[in-house]
């Protein structure tokens, strides 16, 4: 099949978690014989080249709020003038602009609820509000990555979508050796590992980093977004008046950011809007523990492999965490239970085996009723 990628900023695993996933995905389906092609952005290209895989690059509008949505509309009507059997969506800005035809099937995976964060105003709500809409009307198929919003979807809209979850590799362990020069050994810090913006609740971990023992360090590690300087100024604000010397290590990739997670004692991910992130994905298949938000709480299996802390709440987390300090084989046992979930849930061939199904449904629909 030929099949187009629409609504990432391309094979750019470091930039965000839906473009990590995106690469994987392309890079599994194309084993298979696919011929992929991913829209992405000349700005934030890693020089990734994947066998079957084509980049189609594009410049955009690079403002935090305008760069989504021209992305995803650019690339929509690039793919429009493709011979493609399949443009897959992705995304909140894709769901908007799924009203737009293509010449080809047309199918949407639905990431999470970008409406209900924090960040958006009563005008773009309603937009994100309109994409949920959209979603469940101009696409042939609607994929979603969590029984939750499956849920959710038929609640509202009397809407039957397809629950894929993501898929994530299964990571070794790393001995440390690099992260040495942070002054960090085998469990003896715990890790916040994410894109530095508001969302992710960073702010959070520091404020808790003023009542967590001092028997751990605490790591912060991630792409510090051009477009969310204030947030990084008010970071480093609360760090110096906090005076307990938060580690920022910057952006880790490669053997460095396999050794944060694989040597951490506990993952902190204390965001503040309901979603599966995809570093909480990645520190459970290290079988690293994560100390999860409640904001999650709703996505049963997921949050039971994980310890939980009130959302927005950073004397709950150091509390948590400090329970934990003080009986580390909960934490231990954790992590093996959070990296068992992952190799059942979160593995890549059936994953991949369910969007091939779906594609093949969509144009072959009678040979799928024949199946039936």
């Amino acid at each position: 099949m030929k099949i187009a990628i629409v609504g990432s900023r391309g094979l750019a695993p470091h930039v965000g978690g839906i473009e990590s996933y995106l690469t994987e995905l392309c890079q599994n389906l194309a084993k298979r014989g696919h011929e992929i092609t991913i829209y992405g952005l000349k700005k934030y290209d890693e020089g990734i080249d994947i066998e079957g895989v084509k980049k189609t690059l594009i410049d955009c509008v690079y403002t935090s709020s305008l760069e989504g949505v021209t992305t995803t509309l650019l690339s929509i009507l690039s793919a429009n003038r493709g011979e493609y059997d399949i443009v897959h969506l992705h995304g909140p800005a894709a769901s908007l602009f799924s009203f737009l035809p293509v010449n080809s099937k047309k199918v949407l995976t639905v990431h999470g609820l970008a409406r209900k964060g924090e960040r958006w105003g009563n005008f773009a709500k309603a937009f994100l509000r309109l994409g949920e809409r959209f979603a469940t009307k101009f696409p042939q198929e609607t994929i979603v990555v969590s029984e939750y919003l499956k849920d959710c979807f038929m609640e509202k809209y009397g809407k039957e979508t397809h629950f894929i979850p993501q898929g994530i590799e299964s990571y070794d362990y790393a001995e440390p050796n690099l992260i040495k020069e942070f002054g960090l050994e085998k469990d003896n810090y715990v890790l916040a590992l994410g894109r530095v913006v508001d969302l992710k609740g960073f702010h959070h971990v520091i404020e808790a980093s003023k009542q967590i023992s001092k028997d751990v360090k605490i790591v912060i590690t991630g792409e510090l977004n051009g477009y969310c300087q204030e947030y990084i100024r008010r970071l480093e604000e609360l760090n110096h008046n906090s005076k307990n010397n938060v580690i920022f290590t910057g952006e880790a990739r490669g053997d460095l950011k396999a050794e944060l997670f694989s040597n951490a004692l506990l993952f902190l991910s204390p965001q503040e809007v309901g979603g599966i992130s995809r570093t909480v994905l990645e520190a459970m298949s290290y079988g690293t523990a994560v100390v999860l938000s409640d904001v999650c709480s709703y996505i049963p299996d997921f949050s039971d492999a994980c310890f939980l802390h009130r959302n927005k709440d950073p004397n709950d987390l150091a509390n948590v965490v400090n329970r934990l300090l003080s009986n580390r084989e909960r934490i231990h046992t954790k992590a093996q239970q959070a990296k068992s979930y992952i190799r059942q849930a979160h593995r890549w061939g059936p994953i991949v085996d369910a969007h091939e199904a779906l594609y093949q449904q969509l144009l072959n629909p009678c040979d799928a009723l024949l199946r039936m």
